[in-house]
């Protein structure tokens, strides 16, 4: 019966159609209704066939429950792999558990500077910003703060606006918890490999590799600190035997240069764990729940568009995971 509508669900459930409404709906109200109550709307919704109209609801409650998620590019979205896997697990458990869809956004290219947002939104009730270069062009960020509507940036967020939302790993603490697993293993000359670009998430990583390494009482050099590729000839004048990746591509990469020219160090980069707390690599990691962190993202999303206080500013924390591979120590 297909047909049914709300006032025969509420019939056979016995109950208001404003009841029934709310239920079916998911729409607050200053009367709270018992669960036994819920239950018998939705089992009289299941025998009648009724099915709520989206853009009726729409209507009545100003919600469509959909939020929308900006990456970079279709390719953010539409890469294989453990990160962007981890992402849609994030995004799919928090839009299951609080009864939201999830709008993937195509990217910032479709923004026009000085337009209106909304043209790309649709109907999405607020933003997730998931991309870490978005906010670096200035048109694009004044965009988003002309939008109507509540934004959550996650894993990466604009410094130095205290009234921005996020949550993001410990990118400070992870620079830290790195260096002091190299040096337990005895190393003392350790260096840094980003790329310069990034001057955030990057950025932060960094600052948490200097303030470790001068509280150890390190006196740290600018060629410590070299962009993606490393050059052998250097690493070995300056006598380092280990290495931190700003992420993994970047350790990696280093890594086999290095080895390549027959320079010898150790690497530690920055990862991801799985659902089951696993690193989703196979080098000694610090590492943070990265679905974990965007479902707590969509928690502080929706509680902004449901009115709700909030954690604001969510930093997730990271820890040190030897993986396969244990910390051997220098080796020159």
């Amino acid at each position: 019966m297909a047909g049914s509508n709300l006032h025969a669900v509420a019939k056979e459930a016995g109950v208001s159609v404003s009841t029934a409404s709310r239920v079916l709906n998911k729409a607050p109200g200053t009367v709270a209704i018992s669960a036994a109550t819920i239950a018998r709307v939705r089992a009289a919704a299941n025998s009648l066939g009724y099915v709520p109209h989206a853009a009726a609801r729409m209507l009545r409650t100003g919600r469509s429950r959909c939020i929308g998620v900006l990456g970079a590019h279709p390719s953010f979205f539409a890469a294989r792999g453990h990160f962007t896997g981890e992402i849609m697990a994030g995004l799919m458990r928090a839009g299951v558990e609080l009864g939201y869809h999830t709008t993937l956004l195509t990217g910032w290219e479709h923004f026009v500077a000085g337009g209106d947002i909304h043209a790309d939104l649709g109907s999405a009730d607020g933003l997730l910003v998931l991309n870490r270069d978005l906010y670096q062009n200035p048109a694009h960020m004044d965009t988003i703060r002309r939008c109507r509507i509540p934004v959550v940036y996650a894993l990466e967020h604009p410094d130095g606006d205290p009234d921005v939302v996020y949550a993001r790993p410990d990118d400070e603490q992870g620079g830290r918890l790195a260096v002091e697993a190299l040096r337990h293993a005895g190393h003392e000359r350790i260096g840094f490999g980003r790329n310069r670009e990034w001057q955030g998430i990057f950025g932060r990583r960094q600052r948490g590799w200097e303030t470790a390494m001068r509280a150890a009482g390190v006196e740290l050099r600018d060629d410590w600190v070299f962009n993606e590729t490393p050059d052998p000839q250097c690493v070995a004048e300056l006598g380092l035997t280990a290495i931190i990746g700003a992420n993994q591509s970047i350790g990696r990469t280093a890594h086999q240069v290095l080895a390549d020219a027959g320079v010898p160090v150790e690497l530690v980069v920055f990862g991801h764990l799985d659902e089951r707390g696993a690193p989703l690599q196979d080098d000694p990691a610090v590492a943070h729940d990265l679905a974990g962190c965007i479902a707590r993202a969509v928690h502080q999303l929706v509680g902004l568009i449901e009115g709700k206080t909030i954690d604001r500013q969510i930093l997730a924390p990271m820890a040190f995971h030897p993986s396969t591979t244990a910390l051997a120590g220098p080796t020159r």
